[in-house]
């Protein structure tokens, strides 16, 4: 997908249309929540133990929010950001080991 993303993007731009994918980590979201409570019963501890260790196993030690990930979309579909194209964006908290 991030290959066909960014051919489409050089197609496209002259056209005044960007493409960008924006990559999240671990943001707290409902699903989030279900999948914590789910590994932590096999596990056989809380949801919240299961929610704590993930978040501490994350280098800002806490899980985005939606409203951060959310505020980045919100940018890149701006006109603030009309000559960025072609990028992957992550909002991991730095998570991701590598540049690319």
């Amino acid at each position: 997908m991030a290959n066909y993303c960014k051919t489409l993007s050089g197609e496209v731009i002259a056209d005044g249309v960007t493409v960008n994918i924006v990559l999240p980590s671990a943001v707290r979201t409902d699903r989030t929540l279900s999948t914590a409570e789910q590994r932590g019963a096999l596990k056989g501890i809380s949801d919240e133990e299961e929610l704590t260790a993930r978040e501490s196993a994350t280098l800002a030690r806490r899980f985005g929010t939606p409203d951060e990930f959310g505020a980045m979309v919100a940018f890149i579909a701006s006109d603030r950001a009309s000559y960025t194209n072609g990028a992957n964006i992550r909002v991991d908290g730095g998570s991701a080991k590598g540049f690319g």
